[in-house]
């Protein structure tokens, strides 16, 4: 059903083993790792569509089915869960002293001018990548 929709480029075909989506469960993965670490909305929305269109343009170009991509983020979530469950356990046990909780930390103890920092490095790398796009589309079909 979407063999015609799949963009094969330079008419590469990959391996045949392709279950799990590695793509999808690093960048899902590293997803929830920092969502949890650093709890603020606008950054966590900024990751989760970072990983939705990495593991979308492994569909995109014909590299992964749809499956492979969700089992890979669930995968990928799953770990970053874990990892974090660890870190956790680790600065709880090895570090002491109060939070600080104001304006300019997250709830977790980072700097929000840092959290805005990657922030917008991340904007702008989609608006680069969106730039890129509608340049090479319309040079494509010119």
């Amino acid at each position: 059903m979407i063999l015609d929709q799949i963009d094969i480029v330079n008419g590469s075909r990959y391996g045949s083993y392709g279950f799990i989506s590695s793509h999808a469960a690093n960048c899902f993965g590293l997803f929830m790792f920092l969502s949890l670490l650093i709890r603020q909305r606008a950054f966590n929305l900024t990751l989760f569509v970072w990983a939705a269109i990495d593991s979308f343009s492994r569909v995109y170009l014909g590299v992964h089915y749809p499956g492979d991509i969700l089992c890979g983020a669930i995968f990928g979530m799953v770990v970053g869960a874990v990892v974090y469950l660890f870190y956790f356990i680790l600065t709880r046990r090895f570090q002491s002293g109060p939070g600080k909780i104001t304006n300019f930390y997250t709830s977790t103890g980072y700097l929000m001018e840092d959290v805005q920092l990657v922030l917008v490095v991340f904007y702008l790398t989609y608006a680069f990548i969106a730039l890129y796009s509608f340049v090479y589309i319309n040079n494509k079909f010119l």
